[in-house]
């Protein structure tokens, strides 16, 4: 190539002299046409011979320029031919071509290459493999290819010496010079000579540590996903968002019935989970979490990059995890706030917010009404006495107070409060205390009351012991110190055993056992060392003691000294069983005597005869001279049966002016003669009441003993008919039980035909008692509707009418003709704002239906329900304490008002007054009755009672004998309202021929 240049080179010279001499020539030959001179023609010559000169000179540079330059080139290709020899010579390669590879491999692959010969030994490695296997440079050639296999791996060192094998792809360990294990991936090719023989391999490596790792990672987080419950999909990133994997929980989470032979992208995942289209924001983001509601459940679905390529995550896992259940709790919660804040703006309770310097945040308006004056900027100053200080205190100690306080108000003008303080969390780095205000105006003066009570119960003749809710004594009184023998200082804050294990050392504390089982215990006697010979007997009484919220506080000891009552036992028990007027058997324990009767007759051992005798004219008696002329008569009527009678037959005393006779071994025949001669005794019998005499009668019921009667009170029955039916006969007879009375027998005698009568035909009488004004104060007036009813001569109470009601089945029908008729009899009076108390029986209004007929009667009347007082004693309420509460608060919210009789200020009922809704409580007369000199503690005990109902907002009624001394002293309690009664009873009876129904007014 060098040459051929060379000759274009002298070719190009030789046209271009060429050209310069028949230039020179043109141009003489011009010159001479022109008629120039020979000398001015050659003038021009040297000019052309330096252009001439100028020329070959370049030319000449150019060929040798070009000559040096080729040879210059040829002599590097020589060069490099000359390496490529000797390079092919070493190692032997069959070509150029190889031995050039070799020379451009290193230089343009990142891979590790290794080249050994049929030894196994290395005779070329690149820098790359000198850093993959810890080596310095050239430090691996001419070592053994050995050195490189792990000793484990020996079948690999044949294989790798065996320069005709080929090698792709092949993943396996190898060992650096410092012990340390690659994986690596193997490729290997055989170098061939000429011949085609191979001579050497030639061996690339690639590090696949990571790679291997990475693929170890990818399978451990495939495996989790698999085996989790959670349900879990992986997606690719790119922009389809294809699901490429998911596992069993991600199935069985998707709706049912749906086939999902292709997983599909994302997007339809998430629309298959989601119903609410809440899955947007999800669909192009790389991470990120929202919620999923789906048909049935609620997920949390959370998107992460799961690995990672150059620029972006390649892979996304999707997550999610069944929040249904907390769904549900956030939504309750966010109703609850909502009703919170609701609350807190429409809540009658003052409420408000402060920092931790009193400084107001934040009142609802109902705090807003506590103040007279305008808002306060901080409740420090508001509260009096130093109470910030203490909420402070208590706040810094335990992030919450609950204290007493009294706030201002406005000027001069101060109100006792009831404060909960709560330290809520801090709202931007500022302390927030939550404040809860009560007006305790009432709790106040409730304190007061119940300090004034205890004052009384330390003044009370009954042993009292109280004990806070873990058995410590927090309090005894002096009757209590006196009966168990020991000192208030010396047990106060002890245990309730030391108090007690003197007396019972084999028992456990009473009062731990109450508070254990949260009831009051079987009253306990115990007997215990007195000055004198005989010891005392003390009935112990322990029960647990409840605040107006039901919460246990504590626990009460009751201790009576019962000596004289077990002193007195046979005479009571002889009280218990004798009527204590006559002296004769009481209804009880005659009807005993009956049933004990009748089963001997049904054992067949002998015939008896059961009468019932009822006075006739005993009414006159006492309404013309008083009660204690009626009780002799009495007692010498009694007196003359009795002598009239056998040794052997048994009279008893039934109630009022009637008698049973039990004859034993006695016939009909025989029991109508006796009866018969009876009579005739009585009507001889003259009584005189000093200057007056009576003579009195009796109408006499008669029946046999059969075996087949059920019980003693239906032999009773037995006999009060027939006696009845000698009394509408004429009275002053006998008359004997026959069969056509077994149908009123089997009803209750005649009092269901009797009762019904009277209350279709409002055959009752009806008596108002006003009470008279107990104090100056103006207050309405106060009247108590007594119901009686006429029978045989007298004018029976509502007691024993409600008594025979129940017996008949109709004391539902009496309750609800006593309400209606004083409802009506209020409404056709002018409304005066007069109050009528309805005592009721506590046993039908423990039922709803009669606080409903009450509430419709009166709407049907349109009376006022305030002008009507529903009248409980107080055993009734004892009795049926939670039934009659439920049926307090209901009339209450009915309207109606609602009165406690017979209240005997005794602990049980103080201790269930918070319960009760009252407007009016009545004393118990034997409180009014046994005041005087000689009963101060009755004194004190009747002036706390009236104290107290005055503390509670009660109107007090008290019921005195007819007596100037006990009116003006009742009077001076300032009770509100006064019953008074003589000997003969409370009010007015009215006579058998007057009218049957009394008018209010």
């Amino acid at each position: 190539m060098a040459i051929e240049g060379h000759r274009m080179w002298i070719w190009g010279g030789i046209l271009l002299v060429l050209g310069y001499l028949a230039t020179g020539s043109f141009m003489v030959y011009d010159a001479w046409s022109a008629g120039l001179t020979g000398s001015e023609v050659w003038r021009g010559v040297p000019f052309l011979t330096l252009t001439l000169l100028f020329l070959i000179g370049l030319m000449v540079f150019s060929v040798t320029t070009r000559h040096l330059g080729g040879a210059l080139q040829h002599n590097r290709h020589e060069r490099k031919r000359l390496q490529a020899k000797l390079r092919e010579r070493e190692l032997g390669v069959s070509s150029q071509a190889e031995a050039v590879l070799l020379q451009h491999l290193p230089r343009d692959m990142s891979d590790a290459v290794l080249v050994h010969d049929e030894s196994g030994v290395i005779v070329y490695a690149n820098p790359q493999a000198h850093r993959l296997f810890d080596y310095e440079p050239g430090a691996l050639e001419q070592r053994p290819l050995a050195q490189l296999i792990p000793p484990w791996r020996n079948d690999e060192v044949a294989e790798s010496t065996d320069v005709e094998r080929v090698v792709t792809d092949q993943r396996t360990q190898r060992l650096t010079r410092r012990g340390r294990l690659v994986m690596v991936s193997l490729s290997a090719s055989p170098l061939k000579d000429p011949a085609g023989q191979g001579i050497a391999r030639i061996c690339v490596i690639r590090d696949i540590s990571q790679q291997q790792a990475a693929d170890d990672q990818a399978r451990l987080i495939q495996s989790a996903i698999q085996h989790s419950d959670q349900p879990m999909a992986v997606v690719d990133a790119f922009s389809e968002r294809n699901v490429l994997f998911w596992n069993q929980a991600m199935v069985n989470a998707l709706p049912p019935g749906d086939a999902y032979e292709t997983k599909g992208t994302l997007t339809q995942l998430l629309r298959d989970l989601d119903v609410s289209g809440r899955y947007e924001p999800l669909r192009e983001a790389e991470q990120g979490r929202d919620i999923l509601i789906g048909t049935d459940r609620v997920w949390l679905a959370q998107l992460t990059p799961l690995s990672q390529g150059r620029n972006a995550p390649s892979e996304l896992l999707l997550s999610c995890v069944d929040i249904t259940e907390l769904h549900r709790q956030h939504q309750q919660v966010a109703a609850s706030e909502q009703q919170l804040a609701q609350n807190w703006k429409h809540s009658s309770q003052p409420m408000c917010l402060s920092d931790h310097r009193g400084r107001l945040l934040q009142q609802n308006p109902a705090f807003g009404k506590l103040f007279q004056s305008p808002l306060p900027d901080s409740l420090a100053p508001a509260l009096a006495n130093g109470e910030w200080d203490r909420i402070h205190e208590q706040m810094q100690a335990h992030g919450a107070a609950d204290c007493r306080a009294s706030v201002q108000v406005g000027p001069d003008a101060y109100l006792e409060v009831q404060v909960q303080v709560i330290a809520l969390e801090e709202h931007n780095h500022q302390p927030r205390w939550f404040w809860n205000w009560r007006d305790d105006s009432k709790g106040h003066q409730q304190r007061n009351a119940e300090s004034w009570a205890r004052s009384v119960l330390h003044s009370s003749s009954e042993g009292i012991a109280t004990t806070n809710a873990q058995g410590f004594i927090d309090f005894i009184n002096p009757a209590a110190e006196s009966m168990l023998g020991c000192r208030a200082a010396d047990v106060v804050g002890l245990s309730s055993e030391h108090l007690l294990k003197p007396l019972m050392a084999e028992h456990q504390s009473p009062i731990d056992r109450a508070l254990r089982l949260g009831r009051s215990l079987a009253p306990l006697k115990v007997s215990v060392a007195s000055d004198t010979d005989t010891p005392r007997t003390l009935r112990i009484v322990a029960g647990p003691s409840h605040n107006g919220n039901g919460q246990l506080v504590g626990g009460v000891l009751h201790i009576h000294d019962i000596t004289d009552m077990e002193r007195d036992a046979s005479e009571m028990t002889h009280f218990a069983r004798h009527d204590g007027l006559t002296g004769l058997l009481n209804r009880r324990e005659f009807l005993l005597r009956v049933d004990e009767t009748l089963e001997t007759v049904r054992s067949g051992q002998s015939e008896n005869v059961l009468a019932y005798l009822d006075l006739d004219k005993f009414k006159p008696v006492n309404d013309s001279v008083g009660h204690a002329a009626g009780d002799e008569l009495l007692r010498q009527i009694s007196t003359l049966i009795r002598e009239q009678l056998r040794k052997s037959d048994l009279l008893g005393r039934l109630g009022g002016d009637e008698f049973g006779i039990l004859f034993y071994r006695c016939d009909l025949d025989e029991a109508d003669r006796l009866m018969a001669k009876a009579l005739k005794g009585l009507h001889d019998f003259r009584f005189h009441w000093g200057e007056q005499s009576f003579q009195i009668g009796a109408s006499v019921g008669l029946v046999a003993i059969a075996p087949d009667a059920g019980s003693g009170e239906e032999l009773l029955a037995m006999a009060d008919t027939a006696c009845y039916a000698a009394k509408q006969a004429g009275r002053n007879r006998v008359q004997v039980y026959a069969g056509d009375m077994a149908q009123s027998v089997e009803q209750g005698s005649l009092w269901p035909q009797i009762l019904q009568r009277a209350i279709e035909a409002d055959q009752f009488t009806v008596d108002f008692d006003h009470a008279s004004a107990g104090s100056t104060n103006a207050l309405p007036g106060y009247a108590r509707m007594q119901l009686r009813l006429h029978r045989g001569g007298e004018l029976l109470p509502l007691d024993h009418l409600r008594a025979e009601a129940k017996r008949c089945g109709l004391a539902a029908e009496l309750e609800r003709w006593q309400i209606g008729y004083g409802f009506e009899q209020l409404r056709q009076q002018p409304d005066t704002g007069s109050w009528l108390a309805l005592p009721v029986d506590a046993e039908m209004f423990s039922s709803n239906q009669f606080i409903d007929f009450a509430r419709a009667q009166a709407e049907r009347t349109g009376i006022d329900p305030g002008r009507v007082v529903f009248e409980f004693s107080e055993p009734d309420v004892m009795f049926r304490l939670s039934q009659l509460s439920e049926a307090m608060n209901r009339l209450v919210k009915c309207g109606f008002r609602c009165g406690l009789t017979q209240f005997t200020f005794s602990s049980g009922i103080l201790a269930c007054l918070r319960m009760l809704p009252l407007q009016v409580i009545e004393l118990d007369p034997r409180l009014t009755r046994m005041q005087g000199e000689d009963q101060p503690s009755q004194n004190i005990l009747v002036d706390a009672a009236v104290r107290l109902g005055h503390l509670q907002g009660y109107r007090v009624i008290a019921v005195v004998d007819d007596h100037t001394d006990l009116i003006q002293w009742v009077q001076d309690l300032q009770v509100d309202y006064l019953f008074t009664v003589n000997e003969s009873g409370t009010g007015q009876e009215t006579s058998p021929d007057e009218s049957r129904s009394g008018h209010y007014g």
